[in-house]
C-alpha cells in the first residue's frame, strides 16, 4: 500500500492511496508526520482520501493508525476540519466502518464513490455561504454518508 500526498493547494490535501509497494512504510510514515505536524504548527487542514486504486489496504498498520490519531485527538482544538474518502470498493468501506467502530474518526469524514462528487462535496462544504441545512440536504441527495467524530 503505497500513500502521497499533495500540499500544493493548502489547506486542501489530495492524499492518495493505492496498490503500490511502499518499502518500510516510507510513505505511510511521512504522511501521518504530516498530519502530527499540522497539530503541532496549529494548522487548520482538510483532507481528500482517494481509494479508487486501492484493492489490499495494509490492515498491519491499522494498530500504529489507531495509536497516532488518538494522540491527535487529544487536542483541545480540532484542526482538521473534514475529510472525503473516495471509494467504491465496498470490502474497502466495511474496513472502513470497522476501523470507526474501534476510533471514532478525528473530525467529519464523508463517504462517496468518485472523485467527481468528491470535489463537488468539497466545493460545497467550503463555499462560506452554504449552510448547515444546504450541506445536510445536498448529503441526501447525492446519498453521502457523513460519519460524525464524537
Amino acid at each position: 500500500m503505497r500513500i502521497t500526498f499533495d500540499t500544493d493547494k493548502h489547506p486542501f490535501v489530495v492524499v492518495t492511496i493505492d496498490d503500490g509497494e511502499d518499502k518500510d512504510n516510507i510513505l505511510y510514515e511521512s504522511f501521518m508526520t504530516y498530519l502530527e505536524t499540522q497539530y503541532k504548527e496549529k494548522n487548520f487542514f482538510y483532507l481528500l482520501f482517494d481509494t479508487e486504486y486501492l484493492s489490499t489496504p495494509n490492515i498491519l498498520l491499522l494498530r500504529n493508525y489507531i495509536q497516532r490519531i488518538q494522540q491527535l485527538k487529544t487536542s483541545p482544538i480540532r484542526y482538521l476540519q473534514f475529510y472525503i474518502i473516495v471509494t467504491s470498493n465496498p470490502w474497502i468501506k466495511k474496513l472502513l466502518y470497522m476501523l470507526w467502530n474501534l476510533c471514532k474518526p478525528m473530525s467529519f469524514a464523508y463517504l462517496v464513490d468518485n472523485t467527481t462528487l468528491a470535489y463537488n462535496l468539497l466545493d460545497t462544504l467550503t463555499t462560506p455561504n452554504n449552510n448547515k441545512e444546504y450541506i445536510h440536504a445536498y448529503l441526501l441527495m447525492n446519498e453521502i454518508t457523513k460519519i460524525d467524530p464524537e
